[in-house]
């Protein structure tokens, strides 16, 4: 999860990107917040659930605090991703420990998001940068050709399933909190 930092601000304002793939179709959801806690990861996934229009069967994560407190035995109570998950018949699938590269996807969609989107930019105001991260989302997801996808946009592949042909995206998919 990239730290977004603003040009002339980097010590002061700092926001933190959560991102969702699809592992079929690669459309992206995105929001972003001032902190990383399991409350932000609750609110992340419950706007992501009503981005996609379709069914999520499981969440794939880290080990990060957001959404587990696995390595925290002192902490006797159910973590509220955990939980949250749980109660909307979602799996929660962690990572093993140190290798980035089982969550290859979101680790490759960063890499994107830096060079052809953050690294291209300089942003003084959150809510400018905020807008801006929405146009590029809506353009990696509608208009964007991807490799891995044939060179279909992730809506066209989306549409390629016919109980799909339909669906349009949310114009929100950049959120901040």
């Amino acid at each position: 999860m990239p730290k977004i930092r603003l040009s002339d601000r980097p010590e002061i304002y700092q926001e933190y990107q959560y991102t969702a793939i699809d592992d079929c179709t690669r459309l992206r959801f995105i929001q972003t917040y001032e902190e990383l806690c399991p409350a932000n990861s609750v609110d992340f996934a419950q706007a992501m659930i009503a981005f996609f229009s379709f069914p999520i069967e499981e969440v794939q994560t880290d080990h990060g605090t957001e959404f587990t407190y696995i390595f925290m035995p002192h902490v006797q109570k159910p973590h509220p991703f955990d939980e949250f998950l749980k109660e909307k018949g979602i799996r929660h699938k962690l990572i093993p420990i140190a290798t980035p590269k089982q969550n290859g996807k979101v680790e490759r969609s960063h890499r994107t998001d830096d060079e052809e989107f953050y690294n291209q930019r300089g942003f003084r105001k959150p809510a400018t940068r905020r807008r801006q991260l929405a146009r590029f989302v809506r353009y990696y997801n509608n208009q964007r050709p991807n490799s891995a996808l044939g060179w279909l946009t992730p809506l066209e592949k989306l549409r390629s399933f016919p109980e799909y042909q339909g669906v349009t995206l949310s114009l929100k998919s950049v959120t901040h909190v």
